[in-house]
C-alpha cells in the first residue's frame, strides 16, 4: 500500500475523490490511473459500482461490498474479510449536516491511511469493500510469485 491523497474536495455536485485515492493506494497505482467512479456528468454516478467492477476485472479482481456487518465494532469483522487492506466507508467527520460519506484504508481492521490530508478516519462505519482475486494465477504472475 502506497498512500495517495485526494485532490478533489466534496462540494456537490462535485463528488470528493477519497474513494479513488483509496483504490490507488491499495493497488499502488498513480492517482491518474484510477477513474473518479463516483463522479457523474451532473453529480453522483449511480452506476459507480458497476463501472468499478468492469474496471477491476482485467486485473483479475472483483470488489465485494460488505454491509450489514458489525460496523460499531470493526474488530469483530475479521471473519468477513480476514486480514489485509480494505476500504472502509463511513460518515465524514468534516460534515456536521447530512449524510456525507468518506472512504479510508484499513488493514486488519485498523486505519492505515486517510486520503484527506490530516484526516483521522470516519466517525461511524457504513460498509467495507474488499478485493477478491477471481484469477489467483494472474495476481501471482503480476507479483512474480512462483506457481506450484
Amino acid at each position: 500500500m502506497i498512500p495517495v491523497f485526494g485532490r478533489i474536495k466534496h462540494e456537490p455536485p462535485v463528488m470528493g475523490d477519497c474513494f479513488r485515492a483509496c483504490v490507488a493506494s491499495i493497488l499502488e497505482l498513480d492517482y491518474d490511473q484510477v477513474p473518479h467512479f463516483l463522479q457523474g456528468e451532473d453529480g453522483y454516478n449511480p452506476l459507480w459500482f458497476t463501472d468499478f467492477e468492469k474496471w477491476l476485472r482485467p486485473m483479475g479482481l472483483e470488489p465485494v461490498l460488505l454491509g450489514g456487518v458489525d460496523c460499531a465494532n470493526p474488530d469483530s469483522n475479521t471473519a468477513y474479510f480476514g486480514y489485509g487492506y480494505h476500504i472502509v466507508t463511513g460518515k465524514s467527520p468534516r460534515f456536521s449536516e447530512g449524510e456525507v460519506l468518506h472512504s479510508v484504508v484499513h488493514r486488519d481492521t485498523k486505519l492505515v491511511h486517510d486520503p484527506f490530508p490530516g484526516g483521522t478516519g470516519v466517525k461511524t462505519i457504513v460498509d467495507f469493500l474488499v478485493f477478491v482475486s477471481v484469477d489467483p494465477a494472474k495476481v501471482a504472475r503480476l507479483y512474480g510469485a512462483p506457481l506450484f
